[in-house]
This record gives C-alpha cells, structure tokens and sequence, in this order.
C-alpha cells in the first residue's frame, strides 16, 4: 500500500514562510547590496506607475518601488503577516516615501486587491503558494494589457524543473515569458500579460 501524499497547508500555514521575527534576513544591508530593487525593476517601473508588490515581507522591493514610481505614483503592498506590514511601514516612513505606500492584508488564497497595475513583483514567494495556477490568474486579472510580471524564485528551494513548471503554470493563465535576468542566487523570469 503507497503513502498518501500529504496535502499541502494552506500559505498562511506554510512552514517555508518566513515568520516576522526574522523580517532582518529579509531587508537588510547586504540584500539590498545584491537584490537592488532599483537595479533590479528599473527597467519595467517608472514615475507615476501603480505597481504591485506580492508577499512584501518588511518592504525590501516596496521601498525602492516606492523611490521608482515617484510622488505621482502607487505601491501596493501585499502579505499575510500583519507585523511584516507594520515593519514595512516604519521603514517606509523612515525612508520618506509611506505616502506612496498601501498595506493590504491579504488571505492565504486572495490577494485582496483589485488594480489595475502596470507591474507587479513576486519575489522568493511563488514556491509558498498553495496554487501557483490560482496565484499567476490573480495576477493576471490585477494586471492591465501588457503588464509586466517580475518573479524570482530562491535557488536553495527551487530547482530548475520546478521553475520550468512555474513557467508552464503562468503561461496557462495568460503570460508570455519576455526574459530571464541573471538575478543573484535566484532563477528569474519576467513575463508579460497578453491581452485579455
């Protein structure tokens, strides 16, 4: 007789999800040296955009975001952690852009927002999704015609196959894959909506 596969907890219950007392390893000097936010979404972000920041943690992609899309623009900024929205908003508001900011608390399957953005970033957080496919139609149905979709995968948890899954996974909800950056310690993929 085969074991049963053990269902997968639901996101808010994951234990891959890093817990708000760990918020340090999430933001600190040296991430911000090798994932530099404004280096890194540069390229697919600029003044006055409404962008999306997926499993925001303590704010390490929302505050450069923040910087990118300028006084005229909007950053919405997602987790499941009240705390890490918390520490989010006092880094925001030590770094002077907490006005460009929204916290959303959102559920372990809704995102609980409603758009549209012109880009929106997943970083290290597709692997924690109960349903990748459920996750990248959300998005898609958050994102205006033509959007950009930026997701870095860690490769201490990611394997290559697991990414060319996650690939195939958003192009069955409507992305096209536009490039794979060379991203630190990461497996990258930036996608783009096509129309609805």
């Amino acid at each position: 007789m085969s074991a049963e596969k053990k269902p997968r907890a639901p996101c808010g219950e994951s234990k891959h999800i890093c817990g708000h007392r760990h918020a340090w390893v999430l933001d600190n000097a040296f991430r911000r040296w090798v994932h530099d936010p404004v280096k890194m979404f540069g390229p697919y972000v600029g003044p006055g955009m409404s962008v999306l920041d997926v499993g925001c943690g303590p704010g390490f992609a929302s505050v450069g975001l923040a910087r990118l899309v300028g006084t005229g623009g909007r950053v919405t900024s997602v987790d499941l952690q009240p705390e890490m929205l918390g520490i989010l908003e006092r880094r925001a508001g030590k770094a002077g852009v907490l006005d460009r900011i929204q916290t959303v608390l959102c559920g372990a399957d809704d995102l609980g927002v409603a758009g549209p953005f012109g880009f929106a970033v997943a970083f290290f957080v597709v692997h924690e999704m109960p349903d990748a496919g459920r996750f990248f139609r959300q998005v898609h149905g958050v994102l205006q015609d033509g959007g950009v979709l930026f997701v870095a995968e860690p490769k201490f948890h990611v394997g290559r196959r697991a990414m060319e899954e996650t690939e195939s996974i958003a192009a069955g909800a409507g992305f096209a894959l536009e490039s794979r950056p060379k991203i630190f310690l990461s497996r990258t993929t930036v996608f783009r909506k096509q129309g609805s």
